[in-house]
């Protein structure tokens, strides 16, 4: 897994690619979510998107767009599956001024608020090039390499206002997620992100939110369709499997870093979501290092 984070300008806005996922490499999460918007391009084989309400199909060729905040996972097959993935951001460089670029991309990408399937071959050219120059690790195309991402960009953008123009008028108003809804997933989701190690996050949730811990756990399941013991729980593992796998701090550490005082409960949790002991991954993960 190849982590590069570029900060590309368009016109008066700012796209930000984070945690590019080249195809060498899988990280297979659990169930999760993320503040940003999350592009997955299917290079080989196909894939299956899933949230608690729809499964949609991805097929080789084609990329899936998902909205922030959405929890969701990827089924596939392991051996033939290969992809390329990001995440990203876009944000004004600066305010002011009569007419602004960036507004009109943000409304565009803010108009999906589920999971959008895309078929286009010039992404594809697009990614192929990206994937070639990033491959050779030559830092002198880095420029060469962020014309390549803004082109990707304004093509996807491209795509989406199809599909907007497709569904049309009606379909648009008939969303089942409201502004106030979008609203309170994304305080909720980056609530969570930045806080699953505290020891009662659904206090402290709803003292932000203003609501009883009753209310609080009952929008939770509306918006995300699980509970936040599911979301808390899930943000822990990821942490825990990222950190076990990629890097050398002590596991029992990592344990402690992801919100568990007990290494017995840690344990026991992180067998039965991965069906490995943390100490399994971490060899394997250092036997594949030194190949």
């Amino acid at each position: 897994m190849t982590n590069i984070i570029y900060e590309i300008e368009i016109g008066d806005m700012k796209l930000s690619v984070i945690d590019a996922n080249f195809p060498k490499d899988e990280n297979i999460l659990l169930p999760h979510f993320h503040p940003m918007f999350e592009f997955q391009y299917v290079l080989q084989s196909s894939v299956k998107i899933k949230t608690n309400e729809t499964a949609y199909d991805v097929p080789e060729g084609c990329y899936a767009l998902i909205p922030p905040n959405l929890f969701h996972w990827t089924n596939f097959d392991k051996v033939s599956f290969s992809r390329f993935a990001f995440l990203f951001s876009v944000s004004p460089l600066k305010k002011g001024g009569d007419f602004s670029e960036y507004e009109h991309y943000r409304k565009i990408f803010e108009s999906i608020t589920d999971i959008a399937i895309c078929d286009n071959p010039q992404i594809g050219e697009c990614l192929n090039s990206i994937i070639a120059i990033a491959n050779e690790n030559n830092n002198s195309d880095i420029h060469v390499l962020k014309i390549y991402f803004s082109l990707l960009f304004i093509k996807m953008a491209e795509d989406v206002t199809k599909l907007m123009k497709l569904e049309g008028k009606e379909a648009v108003s008939d969303r089942k997620n409201t502004d106030k809804d979008l609203k309170l997933r994304s305080v909720i989701g980056e609530y969570v992100i930045t806080n699953y190690a505290k020891e009662n996050v659904l206090a402290s949730l709803s003292e932000i939110l203003h609501m009883s811990t009753r209310n609080t756990s009952r929008t939770v399941k509306k918006l995300f369709g699980v509970t936040l013991g599911t979301l808390v729980l899930n943000q822990r593992m990821n942490f825990a499997r990222t950190h076990i796998k990629e890097t050398d701090i002590p596991i029992r550490l990592v344990a402690e870093l992801a919100g568990y005082n007990d290494y017995s409960a840690f344990f026991k949790t992180f067998k039965k979501q991965f069906g490995c002991s943390p100490d399994s991954l971490r060899n394997i993960a250092n036997k594949d290092k030194k190949i």
